[in-house]
């Protein structure tokens, strides 16, 4: 049995686990086992996990459908058996010396509880930016009442794990604080040191930062209330008053600020929140002009009723609409462009846009992150059901004594109950608790981008319960078909989704006529909205092409597939027609613009049919229009198909395309005009279509962009589809009219 055990949990980021799991590996200290927690749905974690084991690591993984990192971390204790637990975020990564300099003083004192240390601060692209501050105060309960939560990350923590039996798992009630709560009752049994040299790497991005700010302080300001008076550590009722009604201050400022810029919705919550910390807040406040107590009772309370009121009825106030974009995916991709787009034509003197994103860590999303935040767009990192990953839980406290999520108990009590009704009690509690940060996002207006529908089915249900009064799908492809639902839950909650959205877009005829015929939604719900293409953004200098073509030395024809690598492209199907082209004499070349998950498949793939001197492996790429331009033509054997990004920016490129009848693709083609549209996973076809491409001249094929390229400029412009959108959003009155 290893002496420290040591648990990861994960959700949906790949390649930060992968880093995390290699900087274990690293440690000097090799005592250790390893249990990777995904909770959520199933991603690339497991495969990882496996090859680490290959390698000799002893490392387990472990799914749980619940996507809350402090229940998975609770089900990780549940399962380790070490002396020592110690905990890292899947987006962090220790330094080698970090479980030695640890365990060492453990094994040295037994009264000590837990040890932390300090951190390097890293950005997203693993570049130092800074050191946690240092500090001048001692290891005490009394400081972690008094300073907050100094120790910051769990990552930076082993726990004797007599002490964590002691005194209880993680509670769930605090998603964000969940960790302070543990360490001050830890503190309030044992002792603890936190060692002054950085020994973890920290990450600090989007996914860490901006869902802590109020609903952390909240959560602070609950377990300072909750927490009794230890006299023996010095933490006096006096001392925890004191803070609770600092806290409460606080909130009382950022009221007033609120009022100043007339900002009554914020205002109203502050006042509200300071109120909930101490009732009696007013008394505390050093007014100007009166000193009558109950004048300073009243004051906070008459604040409120009059923020609250200005707030749902006062039509002069310069109120933005407030916009929330769901996105979710594997990647970015043509979804993400479509959200961008939408947010970069919106009128920011009427308009806010809010981001929830949902994607594993990738160099695209990291631009993309970058690219929102110069738009002023605040980002919240949810889970794939749409729930922030930090977002408050409205589950019960659990009792402390009781075993771990997971136990033979739990599993037992479990089974005693109809699968349907634990799928019923699940997406309830879910959906309340999504309903629960919307509210408190205050949004007018809810977009859904949905990669495939049906996604983010609580949320959209949610987001009618919390009584947003324009809730907007755009439905980019099409997923399970509704009879294919077997059992009670999901056809449920199908229906709920048809009854909760207020407008459904879609892109073309054949993805309106299913979603009306198959998905029984009412037609006057359904709209049509074609994908659009900025035409200024794909404009190149004239050398593009051979800038491409010397950086490629390539003398044949260049065909270009601008596809993410994953299944649903079909790359598969194209490498077959390549193999037999290239049989008969037909060379090109073939640039896959794009990466993915199957990416080491597809080029084991390539050899095995003797094509790789053929195809060439670009990844992702930010210079699209320039490879547009470089192209003859443009393939897209898809086997699943929205609206396809890619087709619009080579009409504009003014470049022919094949592509396969899929999603709306039939809407964007005249058959043998502008391009040729081919039945989907079918080889033969494609070998076929891509022989009669490479015999067209030159002169054929710029013909042939030149109708496509007319076609975007009449019908598919990015003016044209914003415009189209935004007529669906309330104006600045209509949403006030809403919100009263």
């Amino acid at each position: 049995m290893s002496k420290v055990s040591v648990v990861i949990p994960t959700y949906n980021r790949p390649e930060l686990l992968r880093r995390a799991i290699a900087s274990i590996q690293a440690q000097t200290y090799k005592d250790y086992d390893v249990s990777v927690i995904q909770n959520g749905p199933h991603t690339e974690s497991k495969e990882i996990v496996e090859g680490f084991k290959k390698e000799g690591l002893p490392i387990h993984y472990h799914h749980i459908k619940r996507a809350d990192p402090s229940h998975a971390r609770n089900v990780g204790v549940g399962l380790s058996h070490g002396e020592y637990i110690a905990f890292l975020d899947d987006d962090d990564q220790w330094l080698p010396e970090k479980l030695e300099r640890q365990i060492r003083p453990l094994d040295q004192d037994p009264a000590l509880g837990f040890i932390a240390c300090q951190a390097w601060l890293i950005n997203e692209q693993d570049e130092v930016i800074g050191q946690t501050p240092e500090r001048d105060y001692e290891d005490s309960l009394l400081e972690l009442v008094k300073e907050g939560n100094f120790i910051r990350s769990l990552s930076f923590a082993v726990v004797r794990r007599r002490c964590i039996q002691e005194v209880g798992l993680f509670n769930e009630r605090y998603p964000i604080a969940s960790d302070y709560e543990l360490y001050i009752r830890l503190a309030t049994k044992f002792t603890f040191q936190t060692l002054p040299e950085p020994l973890v790497h920290y990450r600090v991005h989007p996914s860490n930062l901006s869902t802590q700010g109020y609903f952390g302080f909240r959560e602070k300001h609950e377990i300072l209330r909750r927490l009794r008076a230890q006299p023996s550590h010095g933490v006096t009722q006096e001392i925890l008053d004191e803070h609770v009604l600092s806290m409460a201050k606080f909130f009382y400022r950022e009221a007033s600020d609120a009022l100043d810029r007339e900002n009554y919705t914020d205002a109203a919550r502050y006042y509200r929140w300071s109120l909930y910390g101490d009732a009696f807040v007013g008394n505390h406040i050093a007014w100007s002009r009166f000193s009558n107590p109950l004048y300073s009772f009243l004051r906070p309370y008459l604040a409120l009723a009059y923020t609250f009121l200005k707030s749902l009825s006062a039509p002069e106030r310069k109120r933005k609409v407030r916009i929330g974009y769901f996105l979710i995916g594997k990647a970015i991709g043509g979804n993400g462009a479509y959200v961008k787009t939408l947010i970069e034509g919106l009128d920011r003197s009427r308009y806010e846009a809010v981001l929830y994103l949902h994607c594993p860590e990738s160099q695209e999303r990291s631009l993309y992150v970058d690219a929102m935040r110069k738009l002023g767009v605040k980002i919240y990192p949810i889970s794939l059901d749409g729930e922030l990953t930090s977002a408050a839980s409205t589950s019960e406290q659990p009792r402390h004594s009781q075993a771990v999520a997971g136990s033979k108990g739990k599993r037992f009590i479990r089974s005693l109950i109809p699968e349907a009704v634990n799928a019923f009690a699940y997406n309830l509690r879910l959906i309340l608790r999504i309903r629960r940060q919307l509210m408190a996002d205050q949004l007018d207006v809810v977009h859904f981008s949905m990669g495939i529908f049906p996604e983010l089915q609580q949320a959209i249900v949610a987001s009618k319960w919390a009584r947003i009064p324009h809730r907007i799908a755009f439905v980019h492809c099409i997923g399970t078909p509704p009879y294919q639902y077997q059992s009670f839950v999901p056809r449920l909650l199908l229906s709920l989704v048809v009854r909760s959205l207020t407008v459904v877009l879609t892109y073309g005829k054949v993805m309106k006529n299913i979603l009306i015929e198959h998905y029984d939604f009412k037609p006057e719900k359904v709209h049509m909205v074609p994908n659009g293409v900025s035409v200024q953004a794909m404009k190149i200098q004239e050398n593009g092409r051979e800038q491409v073509r010397k950086e490629l030395d390539t003398t044949r024809r260049i065909v270009l597939v601008p596809a993410r690598l994953s299944e649903e492209k079909g790359h598969r199907f194209l490498f077959e027609a390549i193999a037999r082209l290239k049989s008969e004499g037909m060379e090109a070349t073939y640039l896959l613009a794009g990466d993915g998950p199957i990416r080491h498949e597809l080029e084991e793939a390539a050899r095995r049919f003797h094509i790789d001197h053929l195809v060439k492996f670009l990844g992702f790429r930010m210079d699209m229009p320039e490879l547009m331009q470089a192209a003859d033509f443009i393939v897209l054997p898809s086997l699943n198909e929205g609206f396809p990004f890619a087709l619009l920016e080579a009409m504009v490129a003014g470049k022919p395309f094949i592509a396969t009848r899929v999603g709306c693709v039939e809407d964007m083609v005249v058959q043998d005009v502008n391009g040729k549209i081919i039945p989907s996973g079918d080889s033969q076809a494609l070998e076929k279509a891509l022989t009669e491409f490479l015999k067209f001249d030159k002169k054929e094929l710029e013909r042939m962009g030149s109708k496509g390229k007319e076609m975007v400029l009449n019908e598919f412009t990015l003016e044209q589809m914003q415009q189209r959108t935004f007529k669906f959003y309330p104006t600045r009155e209509a949403a006030l009219c809403a919100a009263s």
